[in-house]
């Protein structure tokens, strides 16, 4: 495993911590970006009191229509949140709206190699 990209408590898809006989359930590596980075971007920005400028709000954009300029602001915003993770580097984003659904593919060189990450549950 690749413990450069850290080493965390595993959350199911509600964020609620999984335990594993008898104790907490472990990441690390990939899996352990994707899960903070999934996290950066579905918590509201100001929701962190110690971290304020933490978090991209996606579900709050779920479900609404999106101007051009608004798309090209919530892109800008998950851009910038994926980049304020110490780990990553660089990232090449797409970002698309289809019906009230919003999906982000993005290829994330990290301080030690390459993850993609595909969502499809915003």
């Amino acid at each position: 495993m690749n413990r450069w990209l850290g080493v965390d408590v595993k959350l199911d898809e509600d964020g609620a911590i999984l335990v594993r006989d008898g104790d907490f359930a472990r990441i690390e590596g990939e899996e352990c970006l994707l899960q903070d980075l999934r996290h950066r971007l579905l918590t509201a920005m100001g929701d962190l009191l110690m971290h304020p400028d933490f978090g991209a709000g996606l579900p709050d954009e779920v479900g609404k229509p999106l101007t051009a300029a608004a798309f090209a602001r919530l892109k800008a915003l998950v851009r910038r949140q994926i980049l304020a993770d110490p780990r990553v580097k660089e990232v090449d984003l797409e970002l698309w709206q289809q019906d009230t659904g919003l999906f982000i593919r993005a290829i994330i060189t990290t301080i030690g190699g390459r993850v993609e990450i595909r969502s499809e549950y915003l």
